[in-house]
């Protein structure tokens, strides 16, 4: 184990008057790399791109989106690892 290890699950639960409103879960949220797109990343730009320009995106603007946030998602991973942070 490392300092970058993550063990055990944890479960975020948001209630509002009681009741429940919504839940995360990080065995569900949180994984190793994806090896192509789903359909629910898919879903997910589009539906950005119809309330950003009120249409949807054409095939090469999907895949640039999706191929866009998989590079944001590398960077930040990156920046926050220990070793970036740590500098000996």
């Amino acid at each position: 184990m490392t300092c970058d290890s993550f063990q055990g699950p944890v479960t975020i639960v948001l209630s509002r008057d009681g009741e429940h409103v919504a839940e995360w879960a990080s065995a569900e949220g949180f994984h190793g790399p994806v090896p192509a797109a789903t359909a629910l990343q898919a879903a997910h730009v589009v539906r950005a791109w119809q309330r950003a320009y009120l249409r949807s995106p054409g095939d090469d603007e999907l895949r640039a989106s999706i191929e866009q946030q998989a590079l944001a998602n590398l960077c930040q991973a990156l920046l926050m690892s220990n070793e970036f942070l740590y500098v000996e």
